[in-house]
Formats: C-alpha cells, sequence, structure tokens
C-alpha cells in the first residue's frame, strides 16, 4: 500500500543524507546505493578483490636508472637527495643488472678509496624480477616464500626495469582506507621549494 506519512519523511532524510554524502549540491533517490554493499562484498570475497591485478598495476614506477659504472659515492649521493630506498642499476643496454640500497652503502670501505669503487662491486646482483603482467597471487606468493627474505621485486620489460614492488606495499593493501591515510607525512607547506631539482639530476 501507499507508504504513511512517516515512512516518506525518514525516506526524504535518508534521500537527504544520501545527497550531502555524495558532496552536496546533486540530487539522491531513496534506496539509490541500497545494492552497493551487498556489491561491494561481492567483489571483496575471498580472492576476488585482486583476481585481475597485475604487477604493473601495484609496481612503484622506476623514476631513476643509473648505469653500474658509477661510483659507490654517486649511487649514495642519488639515494641521500631522492630518499629512494634503492636504486635499479642498468648496463649500457639499459638491462637490469642490479639493486643498491642503504645496505650497500653500508658496505663501503671505511677508507676514501671505498667512495671511488664502482657500484657493480657492491650492488645487489640476485633480485626477484617478474614480468609486467605477473597476477597478483603469483606476486603474493613469491613474497611469502619462506626461503626467499624478498623484501623487493623488480618489474621488467625485456630485461629493462620498469618499476618495483614492495612487500610492505602489497600488505598495505589489506589495510582499511580512512581519511588519516591520505594525510601528508609533514605538515603542509605554502613553500615551493619542494619544487627544486638538485643539480646532480641534470646529468639523467
Amino acid at each position: 500500500g501507499p507508504a504513511s506519512a512517516d515512512d516518506l519523511i525518514l525516506r526524504a532524510e535518508e534521500a537527504a543524507h544520501s545527497a550531502k554524502a555524495s558532496g552536496r549540491n546533486c540530487v539522491a533517490r531513496c534506496g539509490q546505493f541500497d545494492g552497493e554493499t551487498r556489491e561491494w562484498e561481492d567483489l571483496a570475497r575471498q580472492g576476488r578483490l585482486f583476481e585481475n591485478t597485475v604487477a604493473r598495476d601495484v609496481m612503484v614506477p622506476c623514476t631513476l636508472f643509473v648505469p653500474a659504472d658509477q661510483d659507490i659515492h654517486y649511487a649514495a649521493d642519488l639515494l641521500d637527495q631522492t630518499q629512494l630506498s634503492e636504486i635499479p642499476f642498468v648496463d649500457r643496454q639499459g638491462r637490469l643488472v642490479g639493486l643498491f640500497g642503504e645496505e650497500q652503502v653500508s658496505q663501503k670501505s671505511g677508507r676514501a678509496s671505498g667512495w671511488r669503487r664502482q657500484v657493480s662491486d657492491v650492488m645487489t646482483n640476485e633480485v626477484p624480477t617478474v614480468s609486467e603482467d605477473t597476477n597478483f597471487g603469483d606476486l603474493m606468493s613469491l613474497f611469502m616464500d619462506a626461503s626467499q627474505s624478498n623484501r623487493v621485486v623488480v618489474v621488467v620489460r625485456h630485461e629493462k626495469p620498469l618499476g618495483l614492488v614492495y612487500r610492505s606495499g602489497l600488505a598495505a593493501l589489506s589495510e582499511p582506507l580512512t581519511t588519516d591515510s591520505f594525510a601528508p607525512d609533514q605538515p603542509y607547506s605554502t613553500s615551493s621549494e619542494y619544487l627544486l631539482v638538485p643539480d646532480s639530476w641534470s646529468a639523467q
């Protein structure tokens, strides 16, 4: 039968709440989003949420490639300036030959001559790699393999690095998002200083 006056008021309030939650200045119908929870639960059920996700969808793109014949001092400076945890090093054809990170910086000789050694002398050569279309499940298996201690995997195309996938990054995908998830690490600044590019980058 026809809805009572109280029911109509409740529906109107629900629609108004939906319109406000959708950004205001819009029209919402009562019950418009009733099916969304069910659809989301179906999408997020075990094995479904990332079933079409591949490595290129979750990688951090490589924005910096460095020839492996550079010296350690140069590489350490780049790590410090970019705040990257690892930098892919490549041969003259652009093919991945290893990763250089803070662990390798600590392996340098205590003598000043240690800084003049090439990155190829201390970089990690045994780097796990996957193709860009490797599915999410295989990626997770690679990180969960008890015989491995992989913290990072390099996504490659024709042996050339495209991006990095971090174990911590995949783990974070299972954490619920809140508004705080998008808060900056540091207080907002009106300065444009963050746009400055270090001189050493101009050669890249």
